[in-house]
């Protein structure tokens, strides 16, 4: 405008000073001036700055969590990372979108430790990765769900076929901070009419122990294992550890497969001596012989009995009798096992047998009571 202005002066003074300037010339003049346009100054947005990851809440003790963080001035989107180790080695983007948090999607997640960090992202680029923070699912957790199929055999003077199908369900964490498991347990096929059976067990949200049971179990039967490996438990290839006080051989951890075909490591119990299984008090008792109680228990990050297979020697007044009590044991559907959360599923896959060598006795107890 300042140059404009300036032109028409001097044009004008030119005109007088030739005597030739009227109003129409001026105008003339005035409408020959080129239009002049000053640049519209855009000042871009910068980079956002790093978003701050809150701390997860998983007090309820379940496989279901949020991931939530706070908004950064300049932010477009943000993109939500999952990892199974803090250094994030290997990554999942688990969310990317303008929103501020992410929920765990049914089934939830499966045992383990989770990693998690956040970016801002806009037009100008990506912010350096927020604060990391960690939940951890434990091997027992709230809606956890298994379930085992096992094949009888009666076998002697009579032969019979039977079923047993057990249930557990961790349903509700109580003012002790413990887990319940409702328990249920049937027989199909049923020969002979045994009841169906309702009871509750409580473990330890800490470490997965064992607490207390509805139940108070039958004192003729002397041996039970657990369904679950207690968390703090460590196990060496040939090791001895005593499972409700009788001593068994530790092999693996072996490569195999569950009955629904995931791929697992497992460890495997065999029975180093006979024990006595069942004795009510009078002229009948139940032995079990040695290397005849095999026992497959998850490596990984379950800890789930996968397979058991127990068999029962009869002894009449001190005396081998011939008849036997088989039982094998699947677990056939479990939600903290990749691929378990699936019903009416039979075995597609076997777990090889395995030779046992190296024997070191180790006095560590895994002292199991009745009706877990």
């Amino acid at each position: 405008m300042k140059n404009k202005l300036l032109f028409m002066l001097l044009m004008v003074l030119v005109m007088a000073i030739i005597g030739l300037m009227n109003w129409q010339d001026f105008r003339a003049i005035a409408n020959t001036v080129p239009n002049i346009y000053l640049p519209i100054m855009y000042k871009a947005k910068p980079v956002p700055n790093s978003p701050s990851l809150h701390i997860i809440d998983n007090s309820d003790q379940n496989n279901f969590f949020t991931v939530s963080w706070e908004a950064v001035e300049y932010a477009v989107s943000y993109q939500l990372q999952e990892a199974v180790d803090p250094l994030f080695s290997n990554t999942i983007d688990v969310y990317q979108g303008v929103g501020l948090s992410w929920t765990v999607s049914y089934p939830g997640r499966m045992p383990n430790s989770y990693y998690y960090r956040v970016r801002a992202i806009n037009e100008a680029g990506v912010s350096p990765w927020s604060n990391v923070q960690q939940v951890t699912i434990r091997p027992l957790f709230i809606s956890l769900y298994a379930r085992w199929d096992s094949n009888g055999y009666i076998r002697g003077n009579e032969n019979y076929n039977l079923g047993y199908h057990e249930i557990r369900n961790l349903d509700l964490l109580t003012p002790g901070d413990n887990f319940r498991s409702n328990n249920q347990a049937w027989y199909d096929p049923n020969l002979f009419s045994w009841p169906y059976e309702y009871w509750y067990s409580y473990y330890d949200v800490a470490s997965g122990e064992f607490i207390s049971s509805s139940d108070p179990g039958d004192p003729s039967w002397k041996w039970v294992h657990d369904w679950l490996l207690a968390y703090s438990l460590q196990f060496q290839n040939g090791q001895t550890v005593y499972i409700d006080n009788q001593a068994f051989i530790v092999s693996g951890p072996i490569s195999g497969y569950t009955s629904f075909g995931t791929s697992v490591q497992y460890w495997e119990f065999v029975n180093r001596d006979q024990f006595l299984f069942w004795d009510d008090g009078g002229n009948w008792k139940q032995y079990v012989n040695k290397g005849e109680a095999i026992l497959r228990y998850d490596a990984g990050n379950s800890r789930l009995l996968l397979y058991a297979n127990v068999k029962r020697h009869y002894y009449y007044q001190g005396n081998p009798y011939p008849e036997t009590v088989q039982y094998i044991d699947l677990l056939i559907v479990a939600n903290s096992i990749p691929g378990g959360f699936s019903f009416g599923i039979t075995p597609s896959a076997s777990i090889p047998e395995v030779t046992i060598s190296g024997l070191n006795e180790i006095n560590d107890p895994l002292s199991y009571g009745p009706r877990r």
